[in-house]
């Protein structure tokens, strides 16, 4: 679904997300990063890796790498460049009876994808972290941009719990004691960065501020 979406979508360029993707500022800047102009595509890495003995390698025809997997939550692609490797991810794709015996998915189609046709892409250093049924993604230079809720989805009729409530600042959480960390913040004149969340019927749902 996600290779025939950005395949057959009228942009160039594209800042796929999935649904219950949501970033943390506006990700328009991906596109004028330098790794961005030298690779095309952008990847951000899942918390496994590929095994050696993984029988995915041999199927595939390509050499071991040790390196992540990726996570499809976000991906940034210039179609024009990475054309021939959409194409091999679509085909892997639409073969996924037989490609998702040995891989988790379309995530994993885009890897072997680019491997297959020796392209390269760029990829954050700072790896994926956890928190709360979300995973974490960051930008190149290390600060978090993406909050995938790959776990604590959206439900229709029901409004989850913010995943924001539980930043941490200054050694506490942005819960209970969120007013003495920023009153403290402020005193020691710190930056402080808010960012206020809203539930899916357009309700303010949690405020959360990062130091």
């Amino acid at each position: 679904m996600k290779g025939y979406a950005i395949l057959h979508s009228s942009f160039e360029e594209v800042l796929l997300l999935d649904a219950d993707n949501c970033p943390v500022r506006d990700p328009a800047f991906l596109f004028d990063t330098p790794e961005y102009a030298k690779y095309g595509a952008i990847f951000w890495p899942d918390f496994g890796r590929f095994a050696p003995e993984r029988e995915v390698w041999a199927a595939a025809g390509i050499a071991f790498r040790d390196e992540p997997e990726f996570e499809s939550g976000q991906i940034v692609v210039n179609k024009r460049r990475c054309w021939k490797a959409l194409n091999v991810a679509m085909h892997l794709n639409e073969y996924s009876d037989w490609w998702y015996r040995l891989i988790h998915g379309d995530k994993d189609t885009f890897h072997l994808a680019w491997r297959k046709i020796g392209q390269d892409y760029a990829m954050p250093s700072r790896g994926v972290e956890a928190m709360d049924g979300t995973m974490l993604q960051f930008d190149f230079a290390g600060e978090r941009l993406f909050q995938h809720r790959n776990l604590a989805k959206w439900k229709l009729g029901d409004l989850p719990e913010s995943s924001h409530r539980e930043h941490r600042v200054h050694g506490g959480k942005a819960g209970k004691n969120k007013n003495a960390h920023y009153k403290a913040a402020r005193a020691a004149n710190k930056r402080i960065t808010i960012i206020r969340t809203w539930n899916w019927l357009g309700e303010q749902d949690g405020i959360s501020f990062w130091i």
